[in-house]
């Protein structure tokens, strides 16, 4: 081939030079840049939402039942200001139980009473579906059929000690300690039960 032939490519550019971009080339090259900004964007936004959903996927009922599950040792806090230690036991359709291997008694703790939980051992908690288990009336009647003692505390802070005298629907007698009166309490007041 002669030295002063130029030698070019199916393009038609010579060597060592830049080829000419034609509208086509434009255009792809518009698409692909477009292409990996929405494949950009749309990743953002799936981990975006996946971390919304992993937030809102645990539920606090769902946290109670796997500390029940696991058996491991926390702290509940309640509206009333206490401070109980022990391992969630049960978790019912309005209450959870926390009990002591080492002590018979046993807290019903209504969950919409607990403000907080700790534990060295938290997880965000599963979705809990239906929700199925005794609620603080089973309880409460279980109580009664043992005949144990139980000191009730209300929602507005009152007490009311002694044996589980009846259950009915939405409500407990109670036979106070000392005088032996009834007491009736409306179950949806009460925040936590000591049962002994």
């Amino acid at each position: 081939m002669p030295a002063d032939e130029s030698h070019t490519d199916p393009a038609g550019s010579s060597r060592g030079e830049t080829p000419s971009r034609t509208p086509l080339d434009e255009a792809l090259s518009s698409f692909t840049d477009g292409t990996r900004r929405d494949e950009a964007r749309l990743s953002r936004q799936s981990r975006a939402d996946q971390a919304v959903v992993d937030g809102l996927s645990g539920t606090f009922r769902g946290t109670l039942v796997d500390l029940a599950e696991a058996r491991r040792p926390v702290t509940v806090l309640t509206r009333l200001g206490a401070h109980h230690r022990g391992v969630v036991t049960t978790v019912g359709v309005d209450v959870a139980v926390l009990g002591d291997d080492l002590e018979p008694q046993r807290w019903l703790l209504a969950l919409d009473a607990i403000e907080g939980i700790r534990s060295t051992h938290l997880a965000r908690g599963r979705t809990t579906g239906a929700v199925a288990g005794p609620n603080m009336a089973d309880l409460l009647a279980t109580a009664f059929d043992d005949a144990q003692r139980v000191a009730i505390m209300t929602r507005g802070g009152n007490r009311v000690i002694g044996v589980v005298d009846s259950v009915g629907e939405d409500q407990v007698s109670v036979r106070l300690d000392g005088d032996g009166d009834l007491m009736v309490v409306p179950i949806a007041i009460i925040d936590e039960v000591v049962v002994r």
